[in-house]
């Protein structure tokens, strides 16, 4: 029999080599009392998709003097706090648009925000200084992404001095994504919503230089950083809900 110690030990090691998938099919197969103790390798292998050295692993846990319940609850625990640490750790790269001699491992502006888009399951919301026509591409990924189901919105600067040419490049027959503007400022005519980035479903986060226009997202040089996880993308989407309910923006209905 392993000491509890070992025991611990040995599912860590388990964990921090195998997969999303096959971690929850162990979990499953705990509950569900397909892996008990006295299992065959083969059958943990069988069962789990596990290797013969992670199925080892596993046999070895499940020999312990730890009786099922617990094991299952060190499993949990070890999942769960890998969930939290994965929410806590951030992935930053560099997006650009400019030439393509050089730095050609980096994505492109236009390309990134299509990938995030893309992927989006609940909530996008992009942010922008000037947006007009050769921004079709990006409008056509938002229409589809609301069209799955996900609530789309972009706050502007002066937006409803261009939404006719958001409305022109938007998807025939397809659900407009809620507008915010931020108005002119009659005191200051210089002031104005000058950020720009795109955020999606609070764990993937592009804050850009470019607008969504051609020269910002095909001829400018501009650069960007790509963020992803939950804490940044969170504290931007906050940020954006404040500036609504302090109506620092304002909504604005349109249609098509």
């Amino acid at each position: 029999m392993e000491d509890k110690g070992k025991t611990l030990d040995n599912a860590i090691k388990l964990f921090s080599r195998i997969t999303e998938e096959q971690k929850k099919s162990i979990l499953k197969s705990l509950k569900e009392r397909i892996i008990i103790k006295g299992i065959s390798l083969n059958k943990i292998s069988k069962v789990t998709g596990l290797n013969t050295y992670e199925s080892d692993l596993l046999e070895k846990v499940l020999s312990s003097d730890i009786n099922e319940k617990e094991l299952t609850l060190i499993f949990e625990s070890l999942y769960k706090y890998e969930n939290i640490l994965r929410r806590n750790t951030e992935d930053i790269s560099i997006i650009w648009t400019g030439p393509v001699d050089f730095l050609i491992h980096q994505k492109t502006t236009l390309s990134t925000i299509i990938e995030m888009i893309d992927s989006a399951n609940k909530k996008v919301s992009v942010v922008g200084y000037s947006i007009n026509k050769e921004s079709e591409k990006v409008m056509f990924s938002l229409s589809k992404a609301i069209r799955r189901g996900v609530k789309v919105r972009i706050i502007g600067n002066d937006l409803e001095n261009q939404i006719k040419e958001i409305v022109k490049i938007w998807p025939a027959g397809e659900e407009l994504p809620k507008m915010y503007t931020r108005p002119k400022d009659e005191k200051d005519a210089m002031a104005s919503l000058h950020a720009k980035l795109i955020c999606v479903d609070c764990r993937d986060l592009l804050i850009t230089s470019a607008n969504l226009t051609y020269h910002g997202l095909k001829k400018n040089i501009e650069m960007g950083i790509r963020v992803k996880g939950y804490h940044s993308a969170s504290q931007v989407e906050r940020f954006l809900d404040t500036l609504i309910i302090n109506k620092h923006v304002r909504k604005f209905e349109v249609t098509p």
